[in-house]
């Protein structure tokens, strides 16, 4: 008949234990938790070739996720001389715009912008190429106004605090708005669309 094992054999099993689920399954929770929040990014990119496959011009959009769903980070377009290995940007937006390069002809790009983004750099002409921004006119109008959140407040809907906190919401993303709108007014050419 085998022995039966000692108290203090038991007592180190319990402490072996009580070590792992202490010490070690925290540490994995924690490990876990840090690669969640690190997310993952990636690039997505699309090449266009000029009518005399003399220029690249390559849309690269910088994707992130973390918790919920994709979020577009940043896009840039860069232009390269075909068979080349130097390449420059000549447009990057952040916030999540967008935009899509077409070649007009040879010597001319066309950039079209869907949404309003924080334009970052808008060259108009890179070696031998000019490039031209167009906008749709449906993107030249204010989205934000203080005038849903005064009447929410008047109405008793909001209190003060939260009042305050959207009101200066909405001033953030209306300056945003007004910059996105002052560098169209400069850089690019507004379409019926």
């Amino acid at each position: 008949m085998p022995d039966k094992p000692s108290i203090q054999s038991k007592k180190r099993l319990g402490w072996r234990i009580a070590v792992w689920v202490i010490i070690a399954c925290p540490a994995l929770v924690i490990i876990f938790i840090v690669q969640a929040l690190r997310g993952s990014c990636w690039d997505e990119r699309t090449d266009s070739a000029s009518p005399d496959s003399e220029y690249i011009a390559r849309s690269v959009i910088h994707y992130c996720r973390y918790f919920g769903p994709d979020v577009m980070a940043t896009q840039y377009i860069e232009l390269a001389k075909a068979g080349g290995s130097d390449s420059a940007k000549v447009f990057v937006i952040d916030m999540g715009g967008s935009a899509v390069a077409r070649w007009s002809d040879s010597q001319h790009l066309a950039v079209e912008i869907g949404s309003k983004s924080s334009v970052a750099l808008s060259l108009h002409d890179f070696d031998g190429v000019h490039i031209t921004y167009f906008v749709p006119q449906s993107l030249m109008s204010s989205s934000f106004s203080d005038e849903r959140i005064e009447d929410s407040h008047q109405a008793g809907k909001l209190n003060d605090a939260n009042y305050e906190t959207l009101k200066k919401a909405n001033q953030f993303w209306r300056g945003w708005e007004e910059r996105f709108l002052h560098w169209t007014s400069e850089n690019a050419t507004i379409v019926q669309k």
